[in-house]
């Protein structure tokens, strides 16, 4: 009856998501199996050092210290690692001092975490440098020098962070991922939604269908974390190139790839103010040029051809000059005496078109100088 109940495609569909989920699952742990890698490295070798070299005990903190500065996201792992060993630091003397003026008990617990955190918050803006203070301060009060030993009372743990960070930040720079890869996937996403929303604008544009646009306007407001996904690998990429010796031949490459992510965040603001005009455009019932939608048709074929240069490491000859191409002929489409008589609306999509175009054209890697003159043709 259950079965019945559900329908009778209901083991299809259910098989589908399973599999869509498993699938889903795998491109996860595809994309963080190098950061996993080097989180497990850098703990087992943190601990090493520590007991092997160093002589701890059980320096516990050395592993936890050598994956929170790692940490599973990429990029700013020097002010991590920087913040985790001042954190202990301050925790540490903050525990220390408190535990001798007034002794262990629960409303003590409570106001050494108060005054770590508080300490910690107004020396640094950082969310890792207050968490680790109070987490110190607590193992100080928790494990005293008298039950836990010499290997995690004062100075010990200290060293343990201290060794941690340092392998952490080894880690990064001899197991580094590649610094500018993920963020060409990041920017080729980004542009894909970019194409999807010129075609959904024109299409709702030729159909005069508001509800379309509506959508198109959704799906352009809903792509901010492609391009703070972007940013964030940028700025991966950047630290990357400046620790890591086998990435610093990168290092003009990487500044390329970040000069023209910039422009890949403004065509997707730029899209987002052109999605709203064209909506009002529609709903206002007010005229339009004639070339108008051709001209943003062509602009979402010039995306795709921008969009293939971002997917390879390194784009040949024959795919810059088809993107080209493409550029200077829906730049060429801009004819302003299309604007001839039509709505306001009208306009501002014609001028966020061109700044679409504008961007795209040093999204793919030209000099603005190239964009102008395109334009300027037109």
């Amino acid at each position: 009856m259950a079965e019945e109940a559900r329908g009778p495609n209901w083991a299809v569909r259910r098989a589908a998501a399973l599999r869509a989920g498993f699938v889903a699952g795998l491109g996860r742990l595809q994309s963080t199996a190098l950061p996993i890698l080097q989180c497990s490295v850098g703990a087992g070798l943190a601990w090493f050092v520590a007991k092997n070299l160093v002589g701890h005990v059980s320096p516990f903190f050395a592993p936890i210290a050598a994956v929170i500065s790692l940490g599973v996201s990429l990029g700013s792992r020097w002010r991590r690692a920087v913040e985790l060993v001042c954190g202990v630091m301050l925790g540490i003397a903050i525990g220390d001092l408190l535990v001798r003026l007034i002794g262990h008990g629960w409303w003590q617990i409570s106001f050494f975490v108060a005054a770590a955190m508080v300490a910690a918050t107004f020396i640094d803006k950082g969310l890792i440098f207050p968490m680790q203070a109070a987490s110190s301060s607590l193992l100080v009060v928790l494990f005293p020098a008298s039950a836990a030993g010499a290997s995690i009372a004062g100075p010990s743990r200290l060293v343990d962070a201290f060794i941690g960070g340092v392998i952490g930040i080894l880690i990064s720079a001899l197991l580094p991922a590649h610094p500018f890869f993920r963020a060409h996937q990041a920017a080729a996403a980004a542009l894909a939604t970019g194409e999807e929303v010129l075609r959904g604008v024109a299409e709702g544009l030729a159909a005069r269908d508001a509800a379309r646009l509506e959508e198109v306007l959704a799906t352009a407001r809903a792509s901010q974390p492609q391009i703070d996904a972007l940013q964030t690998y940028v700025r991966a990429g950047d630290e990357i190139v400046r620790i890591s010796p086998l990435f610093w031949t990168y290092r003009d490459r990487v500044h390329e790839v970040g000069v023209s992510a910039d422009h890949v965040d403004r065509i997707i603001r730029d899209l987002r103010v052109l999605a709203r005009r064209a909506w009002i455009l529609v709903n206002s019932g007010g005229k339009m040029g004639a070339g108008l939608v051709g001209a943003i048709g062509a602009t979402a074929d010039a995306m795709a051809k921008v969009r293939l240069l971002w997917l390879v490491k390194w784009p040949d000859q024959a795919l810059k000059d088809e993107a080209l191409a493409a550029l200077e002929a829906c730049a060429a489409r801009l004819d302003p005496t299309m604007l001839s008589g039509v709505a306001l609306s009208a306009e501002v999509v014609f001028a966020q078109l061109e700044s679409t175009i504008f961007d795209l054209f040093q999204a793919a890697g030209f000099d603005s100088e190239t964009a102008l003159r395109a334009l300027r043709e037109a």
